[in-house]
């Protein structure tokens, strides 16, 4: 509510170590409190997740691991063409229906600097990254630059 006071229109969520365990399809409670809170500050239409596989072109070609986590997760999966920290603003601007200019007025909340901070301070987006969930069942090199 207070980013909403504060100018923000809307919240873009990492999934693994952010939302839920790695390669899980289920809100942590934690998960679900943020996104619940999110939703009650911009509504439905102002959540959505953005995921480095799931809705990424490269490995979610027609969607289908989107879509499933759409229904698993009651959260709308932004479709891009491009891994974080990389791509532009536009899968964010048509996904918010706002022009590619008012990004910045979104927050990126993900627990990894290297992709998800970076890819929101790149955009000029207010960067949230809360402890990571868990790193088991991460790869070494990923549990290497998380923390």
């Amino acid at each position: 509510a207070a980013l909403k006071a504060a100018g923000f229109t809307g919240a873009v969520f990492d999934k693994d170590n952010t939302l839920t365990a790695p390669y899980s399809s289920r809100l942590t409670p934690a998960g679900a409190a943020a996104v619940a809170g999110a939703a009650a500050a911009w509504g439905p239409a102002g959540v959505a997740l953005l995921s480095n596989s799931a809705g990424l072109a490269q490995y979610d070609p027609d969607g289908d691991e989107a879509a499933a986590l759409e229904d698993a997760l009651g959260v709308p999966v932004i479709r891009h063409a491009t891994k974080k920290p990389g791509g532009s603003a536009d899968a964010l601007a048509a996904h918010f229906r706002i022009p590619p200019a008012s990004v910045h007025t979104l927050v990126m909340v993900g627990d990894r600097y290297l992709t998800d901070v970076v890819y929101g301070n790149r955009l000029g987006l207010l960067t949230v990254r809360p402890d990571p969930i868990t790193a088991t069942g991460e790869p070494r090199a990923v549990r290497l630059v998380s923390f």
